[in-house]
């Protein structure tokens, strides 16, 4: 019967031990698992934010696409639409600017303090979209 019970026992602790193991194993694997998941949300938006820190400074560089894997990508793809239309704008002002710059000149008018901040502000939108 002695024999029996330290059987059941040594059982009992081997049951014990796997099972924390187990759990030990399944936590590690959930807890990669959530970090992957993370990056796969945060990265999208990590991006967003540093597109839209450019573009405070006046900056509009090019969007480039997420990742293969990414997750959010209705949402990155209505942000690079919107940021193409600010580059849109952007190009289409420059056009305006010239074309403001170039008929001034025509008349004349080249050397006045108006034109000459005209191609302040044209110089500083051209940077901002090289």
């Amino acid at each position: 019967m002695t024999g029996r019970l330290d059987e059941l026992e040594r059982g009992s602790t081997r049951i014990f031990w796997t099972l924390i193991a187990s759990g030990i194993v399944l936590a590690i694997g959930l807890a990669i698992y959530g970090i992957k998941t993370t990056h796969k949300v945060a990265g999208p938006l990590f991006k967003v934010r540093l597109y839209f820190a450019k573009m405070k400074e006046g900056r509009f560089d090019t969007v480039y696409p997420l990742r293969k894997g990414d997750q959010l990508v209705d949402f990155y793809e209505h942000f690079r639409s919107a940021h193409a239309g600010v580059v849109a704008f952007e190009k289409a002002d420059i056009a305006k600017l010239k074309a403001l710059i170039t008929a001034a000149e025509a008349a004349g008018q080249g050397d006045h303090a108006s034109v000459a901040t005209l191609r302040e502000i044209l110089a500083r939108k051209e940077k901002a979209l090289a």
